[in-house]
């Protein structure tokens, strides 16, 4: 006697070499073929591969039409003050422009790193370096993400 197989669509029972219900539904030919549950997708802890920069336009209002109304979705970049918008009307999807306050933000920490990661720099290799506790890398990541802080005060 061949073992039943129960169709997930209808609820008919089949011989398990049946191909096909007659809901339109295909078994699996294999073992490999069977619906295995998969993961659930976990998204990267801090954004870890997104873009720095947004890949849509930058815009107060729809850049397409011009239209105030917008729904808010999650943004494409790593770095967003707020959600990224669809517009209503046309379904165009912008990003609000940074706004003041956050570039001032980033600029003054951007130009606070840069300086010091510049000073480290200074006392490990200047004229009568002094003998600092820290290594090479600390003036290199201090003087990067000082870096990276002008950029996103520098762009929007």
């Amino acid at each position: 006697m061949s073992a039943m197989m129960t169709c997930p669509q209808c609820g008919t029972s089949h011989p398990t070499a049946t191909p096909a219900c007659g809901c339109g539904h295909v078994f699996p030919t294999s073992i490999l073929d069977a619906a295995v549950p998969r993961p659930p997708a976990v998204e990267r802890p801090f954004d870890i591969g997104k873009p720095l920069g947004t890949p849509y336009a930058v815009s107060t209002v729809c850049p397409q039409c011009g239209s105030g109304e917008y729904k808010s979705v999650q943004p494409a970049s790593m770095v967003a003050f707020t959600w990224d918008r669809v517009c209503k009307d046309c379904s165009t999807r912008y990003t609000p422009p940074t706004p003041v306050w956050g570039r001032a933000v980033f600029g003054v920490v951007g130009v606070a790193a840069v300086t010091l990661g510049g000073v480290m720099l200074y006392g490990l290799f200047g004229p009568g370096a002094w003998k600092p506790t820290f290594g090479l890398i600390t003036p290199v990541v201090v003087t990067v993400v000082g870096l990276g802080c002008l950029y996103k005060a520098a762009t929007k």
